[in-house]
């Protein structure tokens, strides 16, 4: 059995390799999911790794703009494109839900 102590070095590791300065540019791509909009609140300013790992892993990135939350109605515009979503305080109904095709990921 693996103790939390194992998985916090691994993921540490992990995160190690994509957020130091010198990073190598990722020739790998992500085949079938291309756009990822970001509508929690300040995901770039507290953790500026995730939004540059994405990117290097061949994701369009959106983050909502002003980093600040959208109102309900204005949610579907913003993610009408998207193939995955980094959620933030949002809902989304069976209804939002049917209209989003392409979504594959929240």
């Amino acid at each position: 059995m693996y103790s939390h102590k194992i998985f916090r070095e691994f993921f540490a590791e992990r995160y190690r390799e994509f957020c130091t300065p010198d990073v190598r540019e990722k020739e790998e791509k992500v085949p079938n999911m291309r756009k990822v909009c970001i509508l929690a609140e300040d995901v770039s300013a507290v953790d500026t790794c995730t939004v540059r790992l994405l990117q290097k892993s061949g994701f369009e990135v959106s983050e909502i703009p002003g980093n600040r939350a959208l109102p309900q109605e204005d949610v579907y515009d913003f993610i009408k494109d998207a193939d995955a979503v980094i959620a933030g305080a949002e809902q989304y109904s069976a209804d939002l839900l049917k209209k989003l095709p392409k979504l594959k990921v929240i």
